[in-house]
């Protein structure tokens, strides 16, 4: 077994993702599948050195968040928080040590992501598993500058969605 793959006392290896659920909101996809779905977009941006976490959470906690740390006092479907040593090195991070370190907290406020899939006329469970491969995107280095569909990491994004998850559009 490779250092950067602690084993848990049942000999399982441990996940590099932690998803929990801070809503009191049911959710139609289990938490186990949003975290396989996380270490794989992580494996494919080469990112399998890194650790994470997504909390799922009601529109009050993410509006606070966006207000205190984007200035905008609304909610949002997803903010990432990248960790400031992951920023510094963001493709070096903790590499050489065989550790995989922290580097960021994904938040995701699923009645927005709901709002979403009303709007776009798509499944929940859809729209969750966007707004989740787009955070995990920005905790590996990608960054957009508007939600038009030319954007490189949007169009990543939807090549993720599309080659990891059952069932969506292509």
């Amino acid at each position: 077994m490779k250092p950067s793959e602690p084993e848990e006392p049942d000999g399982a290896k441990s996940s590099p993702v932690s998803v929990e659920l801070h809503s009191a909101q049911y959710v139609s996809v289990p938490l186990h599948d949003l975290e396989s779905l996380a270490e794989q977009v992580l494996s494919a941006e080469n990112c399998s050195d890194r650790s994470i976490s997504v909390l799922i959470e009601g529109d009050e906690t993410v509006q606070e968040l966006n207000r205190r740390y984007r200035g905008i006092d609304a909610p949002t479907d997803v903010l990432t928080f990248v960790s400031a040593e992951a920023a510094e090195h963001p493709v070096t991070f903790n590499a050489d040590f065989g550790e995989r370190a922290h580097a960021g907290d994904i938040i995701i406020s699923l009645p927005a992501v709901r709002r979403n899939a009303d709007t776009f006329n798509i499944g929940e469970e859809e729209e969750l598993c966007r707004v989740l491969i787009h955070g995990v995107l920005h905790v590996c280095g990608w960054q957009h500058k508007s939600n038009d569909d030319d954007e490189p990491m949007l169009q990543r994004q939807e090549e993720l969605l599309r080659s990891l998850v059952a069932g969506t559009a292509s």
